[in-house]
């Protein structure tokens, strides 16, 4: 089947079976596989000029 990062799942591992024997062709995706390529601008996300002063 085909797999994707919606909503930031995990990839499972994937496995080829070969006249009945399994091959591992793909691991399991880690947190850090998934975050690698974000980029989070915390200096922007988390100052009052774009959120406003807390309430």
């Amino acid at each position: 089947t085909m797999s994707n990062n919606y909503n930031s799942r995990l990839r499972p591992p994937e496995v080829f079976i070969v006249n009945g024997k399994p091959h591992l062709i793909r691991k399991r995706e880690t947190l850090d596989d998934l975050l690698k390529n974000q980029i989070v601008h915390e200096e922007e996300l988390f100052s009052n000029k774009v959120m406003g002063p807390a309430v």
